[in-house]
């Protein structure tokens, strides 16, 4: 009874993620992407899971100050799982839009690569997407592209989760 872990494209894992899951010694799961819209669905999955998408053409219409989200292009889409994840991410345009649900403070990681800029470049705006309460992440220089923590909790804020939940290190921002 060894256990493994996977490596493969986000395509190829959403391929095989029933048999993955019903797999009792998959350890980890890495998962890469396209320069296209890729989705990865781990809901149902305790597996750790490190997710980097590469980025897509995705924009948001009129910012991701807006106060609902609308997208040309397809964004990158995440659903976690209860396993511990870590998402990778870098705030430029070529990353375009990324949409993570069921990411939950205290366990998953979102280690947003500031592409060379200060901390102070971060921002964060609160949204709706889809109907529920968002956080979107942006640079200040770019607030078309970057990251929207889909379906947060309501009482959480951008303000709050930029001053108590947001560590800077070697130029990538981290959430935990």
């Amino acid at each position: 009874m060894t256990a493994f872990s996977v490596s493969d494209t986000a395509a190829n894992v959403t391929a095989a993620l029933a048999a993955l899951k019903a797999d009792s010694k998959l350890t980890a799961l890495i998962v890469s992407g396209t320069t296209s819209a890729d989705t990865i669905n781990l809901s149902g999955s305790n597996v750790a899971a490190t997710i980097y998408l590469n980025g897509d053409t995705a924009s948001a219409r009129g910012g991701l100050t807006a106060s609902t989200l609308k997208f040309i292009g397809a964004p990158d889409s995440v659903t976690l799982g209860s396993g511990a994840s870590t998402i990778d991410y870098t705030l430029a345009p070529s990353g375009g839009i990324e949409t993570i649900t069921n990411f939950t403070l205290g366990l998953d990681h979102l280690d947003i690569n500031l592409n060379g800029a200060s901390n102070s470049v971060l921002h964060a705006a609160n949204t709706t997407y889809d109907g529920q309460h968002a956080i979107a992440l942006y640079s200040s220089a770019d607030p078309s592209h970057g990251i929207v923590l889909a379906d947060v909790s309501s009482g959480l804020k951008a303000t709050t989760l930029l001053s108590s939940h947001v560590t800077y290190s070697g130029g990538v921002a981290v959430i935990t």
